[in-house]
């Protein structure tokens, strides 16, 4: 399966086995054939998604973390400002959690910070 992917992947690819071994890895684990049309779309979409970066940047993602916090702080009937003042308390790295997430990027970015 992999090197099915690996073939229909363009050659500019960095890391092509990484990316070929875990799109294998997703079409064996949702049970997709592994036909040529689900291939490239696939290989499509993460171009498209990422032009195959394991950790592309998002465009503000900061943004849609704070909307995230506040829905979930929503949902848990905690006021917004409360939420808010605890993340301006100072991190490990000398920065508000506030600051930190305010610079956030790439999902990873946010998964190490929080």
């Amino acid at each position: 399966m992999a090197s099915v992917v690996r073939q229909k992947m363009p050659a500019s690819v960095k890391d092509r086995e990484a990316w070929a071994q875990a799109i294998a890895t997703a079409f064996d684990s949702q049970k997709l054939a592994p036909t040529e049309e689900n291939v490239c779309s696939v290989l499509a979409v993460a171009q498209q998604e990422s032009n195959y970066q394991s950790d592309p940047v998002v465009p503000g993602l900061n943004k849609i973390a704070w909307q995230e916090i506040d829905r979930r702080a929503e949902k848990m009937h905690i006021p917004p400002f409360l939420v808010h003042t605890a993340l301006k308390i100072t991190s490990p790295n000398g920065k508000s959690y506030s600051d930190r997430l305010d610079n956030v990027k790439t999902e990873k970015a946010v998964e190490r910070h929080f």
